[in-house]
């Protein structure tokens, strides 16, 4: 088999088109036009040619796996979950993996410190467990996120929701039984442990029974 032509795509600067002798079109990354010293008028086997294919797909897979990481930080979970959906199979995303991981483009240990740093100040522990575990990231390595975590974070940043929501509540609750109610169930929601809540609301409120377990 022959290549007949190599033309640019309009719509994708960095990939072309090679049409070959047969009429069959190839689409295919310029980097590996070059690497494969690609050219019209050059005879290609087949089995050139499938490696043209598969080396094709593994860089457009890496292509989409830079641009999915230029819009945030993310773990290997989802990138691997966003290469399924564009419908890559496992041996590339496999591939494309390996080499984020070995350039540290992608480290879940990172990412679930910077997360659970960040997600403390609005939630708690409870629901950032949850949180990293919906995003791929492995039991081990969220404990040790959490466990990196100042040992009164969750505590300090249950009181300071508290406080806020306390005095909202204040304005339009009168009822202090329904108050604590409310309270208590606002700062469970927010993946507050209950013990961490019942402390709180112990130091925060002077009225007793404020234990809701």
């Amino acid at each position: 088999m022959k290549i007949s032509s190599i033309e640019d795509q309009r719509r994708d600067k960095d990939r072309s088109r090679l049409t070959m002798d047969d009429g069959s079109i190839y689409p295919c990354h310029k980097e590996l036009i070059v690497k494969m010293h690609l050219k019209p008028g050059m005879e290609i086997d087949e089995a050139s040619l499938r490696e043209m294919v598969s080396a094709d797909e593994r860089l457009r897979a890496k292509d989409d796996a830079f641009s999915f990481l230029e819009r945030g930080y993310k773990t290997l979970e989802e990138v691997r979950r966003r290469l399924s959906a564009k419908g890559y199979d496992e041996d590339t995303i496999g591939s494309v993996s390996g080499l984020l991981e070995e350039y540290r483009l992608v480290d879940d240990e990172r990412y679930a410190k910077l997360y659970s740093s960040e997600k403390i100040k609005k939630g708690g522990v409870l629901k950032i467990r949850h949180e990293l575990q919906a995003k791929g990231i492995d039991k081990e390595t969220i404990e040790d996120a959490l466990g990196s975590m100042s040992p009164d974070a969750e505590k300090e940043s249950c009181r300071s929701q508290a406080e806020k929501k306390l005095a909202l509540l204040r304005k339009r609750e009168s009822d202090e039984w329904k108050l604590r109610g409310k309270l208590y169930g606002f700062l469970v929601n927010k993946g507050f442990s209950r013990d961490t809540v019942s402390a709180v609301l112990r130091e925060l409120l002077s009225a007793d029974e404020t234990d809701m377990d």
